[in-house]
């Protein structure tokens, strides 16, 4: 998959590149390494989720290549792959294993399957299987966990080749710095190794020093921080429920869907900001629109990232919007 034509020997360049291998970012690769487990060989740090995704997708497969996908992929990964538009994207149903088994029958050479655990709605897929088909098949399985952090899941105990996620959302846990890990559940040689890190570094993609200290002070309260959230989120969820609302939840992290609101219902609510990340210790509401019509018959919902406030004034805060009959 990778372009052997490149000079291996410019990958020399990165041991010179204090950007890279400044001594926290390094310390940091080291301990989040170690906190995947041992099924994780390798790690890197991003400027971003985006940046870990479209990195090792590029890195991979430089010129072209045909990946399967999940039909309900991070929206912002499924546009970047439609706009670069020099890879054959097959999206799938993936919680459907002989609609997979059939797709890889009929298209030869597959590289890559790659897609969201949980999905973007909130459904677990069957990573075990799907990984068996793949490999069964010489296919990488890359596997985004960011909706519930290495924390609740890690992919590569499930047979993932490769692991992205965004260190913005819950590692960080403060919305206020931009950071990404790729994780490798297998080898790289030497070469390789040298020369991803460059090429990480060529194109900017790398994180800076002062990011990487402070990402490394907050794994001290990442424990307390993801418990709290997440018995803060299924204690509203079950209230929720209760009161007869449409909810997609996972059942572990943070965040979860309200379906049939949309952004003038969340300008009612005085205590939860209207934002776009998830996964901090504060609360965060976000409309989000052109749902799935054919499977649930509506097109909008709030996705709430709950936080570490007090979870009735959290909840009184949402009961204003709702709609009792729906």
């Amino acid at each position: 998959m990778i372009n052997p034509t490149i000079n291996m020997n410019i990958a020399d360049n990165y041991n010179h590149y204090q950007r890279t291998s400044n001594f926290n970012v390094k310390f940091l690769e080291e301990k989040l390494l170690k906190m995947y487990g041992n099924n994780a060989k390798e790690l890197y740090l991003t400027s971003s989720g985006m940046e870990a995704i479209t990195s090792v997708i590029e890195f991979l497969l430089p010129k072209t290549g045909k990946i399967i996908i999940s039909d309900y992929l991070y929206f912002e990964t499924e546009s970047w792959l439609s706009f670069v538009d020099r890879y054959e994207v097959i999206s799938i149903d993936l919680q459907n294993l002989d609609e997979l088994k059939k797709t890889i029958s009929e298209h030869s050479n597959i590289d890559i399957i790659l897609f969201d655990n949980p999905t973007i709605y909130h459904k677990w897929l069957d990573v075990k299987s799907i990984v068996k088909i793949a490999h069964d098949n010489n296919i990488k399985v890359i596997v985004d966990n960011s909706i519930v952090s290495f924390y609740y899941y890690n992919p590569l105990n499930d047979g993932a080749d490769i692991v992205v996620e965004s260190y913005s959302k819950y590692i960080s846990g403060h919305g206020d710095m931009m950071m990404g890990a790729v994780v490798f559940g297998y080898n790289l040689d030497s070469e390789t190794k040298d020369l991803l890190k460059s090429y990480l570094s060529w194109r900017g993609r790398v994180i800076n020093t002062i990011s990487a200290y402070m990402l490394d002070t907050r794994l001290e309260t990442l424990d307390i921080r993801m418990k709290a959230q997440t018995e803060n989120c299924k204690y509203i969820v079950d209230k929720l429920k209760e009161l007869n609302q449409t909810i997609l939840y996972c059942g572990v992290g943070s965040v979860f869907l309200l379906i049939g609101y949309k952004e003038e219902d969340a300008k009612k609510l005085k205590h939860i900001p209207i934002n776009i990340t998830y996964g901090n210790t504060f609360s965060i509401c976000t409309p989000i629109y052109d749902f799935d019509k054919e499977k649930f018959n509506q097109f909008d919902y709030l996705r709430f990232s709950i936080g570490l406030e007090d979870k009735e004034l959290l909840l009184n805060d949402i009961k204003q919007i709702l709609k009792r009959s729906k």
